[in-house]
């Protein structure tokens, strides 16, 4: 059986976007969610890949997105809202 991704993509301040992919298993799903808790409360974003280790400075980031979601979230998100057309 084939391991589920997670695809993880950073929207740039300047437009540019990345994307990384991750295991989704649920292991890394909940531990997932205590990084995205510390995440918030920092200044620099972190990443280790392909053996190499990226800094993005918070300031330079317009938004993070998980796809799929963490199954486990930080209290202060705000779950079950779907977009509206209007």
């Amino acid at each position: 059986m084939e391991t589920e991704k997670s695809i993880l993509t950073i929207t740039f301040a300047s437009g540019e976007t990345a994307k990384y992919e991750l295991p989704a298993d649920k292991a890394a799903q909940y531990h997932l969610a205590s990084k995205i808790e510390r995440l918030m409360e920092s200044h620099t974003l972190a990443l280790e890949v392909d053996g190499v280790v990226i800094f993005h400075p918070m300031v330079n980031i317009r938004s993070i997105e998980f796809t799929p979601g963490p199954l486990a979230l930080p209290e202060i998100v705000i779950r079950h809202l779907a977009v509206c057309s209007d």
